[in-house]
Order: structure tokens, then sequence, then C-alpha cells
């Protein structure tokens, strides 16, 4: 049976109407919660307010990264935020939405990135959540585990700029 075809998507600014948006879809990566036993509303306040402090946390660590809204034809499916460096590139944030996960849209995005590395000599960085499924896509796509501090998993990528891993 032939796997679904990557859906082409697009990328465009934040805005903030799009708030409602990346709440949502910072919920759905949540799963986490799940098994915390919270009702509906406390899980849902739980889920602002670490969203709200998530955005000042990379508003401030982050002040000149691009968020972007992926895009698949008119609907938002995902964000992406990247921070770019003079000597490397942060991939801040990358989620899709549920039903846009494992389409390659996730591959495609992050190997854009290390494309654009590889053309300028630099390295990409990520933090993820231990045990997130991406780890895998990340260590296909090249990258490698440099620090783990039991709850995230430090990641860099370093293709062929020689730069070598800590």
């Amino acid at each position: 049976m032939a796997s679904p075809e990557c859906p082409t998507v697009t990328m465009r600014p934040v805005m903030p109407e799009d708030h409602d948006f990346m709440l949502s879809l910072y919920d759905s990566t949540r799963d986490d919660l799940d098994i915390a036993g919270l009702d509906p509303i406390q899980r849902q306040q739980l889920v602002r307010m670490q969203f709200m402090a998530k955005a000042a946390q990379y508003r401030q660590t982050y002040p000149k990264a691009e968020d972007n809204v992926v895009m698949s034809e008119t609907r938002p499916v995902g964000r992406m935020m990247v921070n770019r460096a003079d000597r490397e590139i942060t991939l801040v944030d990358v989620a899709l939405l549920p039903e846009y996960r494992n389409l390659g849209i996730g591959t495609k995005l992050v190997r854009a990135l290390t494309d654009e590395a590889s053309r300028l000599g630099k390295i990409v960085r990520l933090r993820v959540l231990e045990g997130n499924a991406a780890i895998r896509v990340y260590e296909r796509l090249g990258f490698a585990r440099t620090n783990d501090d039991g709850t995230y998993l430090e990641m860099k990528w370093t293709g062929g700029t020689g730069v070598k891993l800590i």
C-alpha cells in the first residue's frame, strides 16, 4: 500500500489573530498531560499557562526568531520558529496538527533548514522533549544527540560543515 503523498506547504508569518490556532496546536502536542489525571478544565488552564510561559520564554531567548504558520493551501496546519545567528541556526519550535503528522511535512521542513545550513556553512541545533517521536526523524536527517537533561534532548546537525560534535 502506497503511503500518502506529502502535501505541499507554505509558510507565512504568525499574526496576532493566530493566537487561538497556536494555542490549539500547542495543546495537540501535549499528550504527556493526558496521563496526569486532570479534568478537562484543569488541563485547559494548565495548557494555556504553559503556552503563555513558553511564548514569553521564546520572545526573551530568541527576540529575532522567524515565527511562521505552516499552511496547507489556505489552512493553518503547524508552526515553525527558527532563529538564525552568525554560526548556527536554531530550530526553536516545529509542530504540526495531528492529522498532518507522519506525512513527510516535518521532514521536508527540517531538511530545508539543513540544506540552508549546508549552503551557509552553519550547524543546526534543536531541543526536543524526551520520548518525542520526532527524535527518530531528526536522527534519520543526521542530527546527533549532544546533551540530555532528563527532560529535553539537545541535538545538533553539522552536515558538511566540518564542525565536530561536542
